[in-house]
């Protein structure tokens, strides 16, 4: 179908006492982009955005998609519908996804949860040997927190270098890292050159650096904003090596070069979470300095502002603790 066009296909349940029905859609990651909306007997089921990469896909990029009808596989008496027409419709912008295989399935059981946390021992893998040695990394499972010593600007280069893949929702549009012995000074120390398999030829510095009360330093990325993101559009999209060994990988660069560098949260936040007005997800072991202590921003003259401006701000927390950020 074309872009606002549409295909109908009506599927039949032969089976009255079959349960948790769902719906199983074959794609292929070559239409990577395309959205489409998906109904069942007039009703929204879902939207639906094809990824780049999808776990479980086969060589040639062929995926089946099972989405259970919940609700909409009953009809106004609360008995199972006999016939369900299915209307798929492409998005204004893109056509519609190629469907390659459709059928009514039973039984369905969702999926293991594949929500991303942080775990140190998925990022302790050396981004460019020529920056730093994988010897040089240490990671404590334990403490989940990933320790080296490098010298020079972007030479604590790390990537993600793990076999599994997990799901991050749209809404957590921010890559944030924290951790110790971090410069703070130069707009160079920091970049992120590669972002889920995604390069432009250039590279991204952060969009915030501050320093949180526990000492750590935080590094904040807008993912929408990096010019990287072509692999991070469906909702939500899957964090993978698949696309290549560069996967997530950046540079950044220590304070202190006689001191260790100790990173204790590499994640996604939404700008709720951010902020802290939102719990965050799983991983960093140590308390956020933000956690559920929305913030009031002043000047470096005093005069409260209604955002962070360019350069330093105070950051008053509503617990009575003072930071700095450089925005």
């Amino acid at each position: 179908a074309q872009a606002n066009g549409w295909m109908q296909i009506v599927l039949t349940n032969d089976q009255p006492e079959a349960k948790d029905l769902s719906l199983m859609l074959r794609y292929t990651t070559a239409d990577q982009g395309r959205k489409c909306t998906i109904r069942v007997n007039g009703k929204v089921l879902t939207t639906y955005t094809v990824p780049g990469s999808v776990r479980g896909a086969d060589d040639n990029g062929f995926f089946n998609l099972e989405l259970p009808l919940g609700d909409l596989a009953f009809d106004k008496n609360d008995q199972l519908q006999e016939k369900y027409t299915v209307r798929i419709t492409a998005d204004q912008g893109t056509l519609c996804p190629g469907l390659y295989y459709i059928r009514l399935m039973r039984d369905y059981e969702a999926p293991e949860s594949t929500d991303y946390a942080f775990r140190a021992a998925d990022w302790g893998f050396s981004g460019d040997a020529n920056r730093v040695s994988q010897d040089k990394i240490k990671v404590d499972t334990e403490a989940n927190t990933i320790t080296l010593r490098q010298s020079g600007s972007n030479n604590i280069c790390l990537r993600y270098g793990s076999e599994r893949e997990y799901d991050v929702p749209l809404a957590q549009k921010f890559l944030v890292i924290r951790g110790t012995n971090l410069s703070t000074t130069s707009a160079t120390a920091h970049y992120l050159w590669w972002l889920n398999g995604s390069n432009a030829g250039t590279q991204v510095a952060p969009s915030q650096k501050m320093t949180l009360a526990d000492g750590r330093v935080q590094l904040v990325w807008d993912i929408t904003k990096s010019g990287i993101d072509a692999n991070c559009k469906s909702d939500p999209w899957n964090l993978t090596t698949a696309y290549n060994d560069y996967s997530t990988l950046f540079g950044l660069t220590a304070k202190t070069s006689t001191k260790d560098v100790v990173i204790s949260y590499i994640g996604f936040l939404s700008e709720e979470q951010l902020n802290g007005t939102a719990s965050e997800p799983a991983g960093d072991g140590i308390e956020s300095a933000t956690a559920g202590t929305p913030r009031q921003y002043y000047a470096l003259n005093g005069m409260r502002l209604s955002r962070p401006q360019r350069g330093i701000n105070i950051v008053r927390h509503t617990d009575g603790r003072t930071t700095k950020m450089l925005n």
